[in-house]
């Protein structure tokens, strides 16, 4: 497994930089004397709201698999009966406006690289 995979480029300001001590628990003199340090690296504001919003995917995730181990999800074909219950002019109307969002938000984007 690659360590560095949720880890930021550390160039520019951010939090972190110090050495923590590992083996530090002991009471023993000879253990201390084998203490190692790590480099904690620097992360910026970015990095760690990029992290957070990983941990939190991977916990809904986590929580959607419990719940189908459990046996709590709605089956399928109880959806069909909601679905039919949207009527077809509705279902146009929404479609129409996934449709412009989808276009402006192109638009945007369009703005944006030019």
């Amino acid at each position: 497994m690659n360590q560095g995979a949720f880890i930021c480029n550390n160039s520019g300001s951010g939090i972190g930089g110090t050495q923590v001590p590992q083996g530090t628990l002991s009471s023993n003199a000879s253990a201390r004397q084998n203490i190692q340090s790590i480099n904690v690296p620097k992360l910026d504001p970015k990095c760690i709201k990029l992290i957070e919003e990983n941990l939190s995917l991977l916990a809904s995730f986590m929580t959607a698999y419990e719940n189908f181990a459990m046996g709590k999800l709605v089956e399928p074909s109880s959806l069909d009966e909601d679905f039919d219950q949207i009527g077809q002019e509705e279902m146009d109307e929404l479609d129409f406006q996934l449709n412009m969002a989808l276009l402006v938000g192109r638009a945007k984007k369009f703005l944006q690289q030019t």
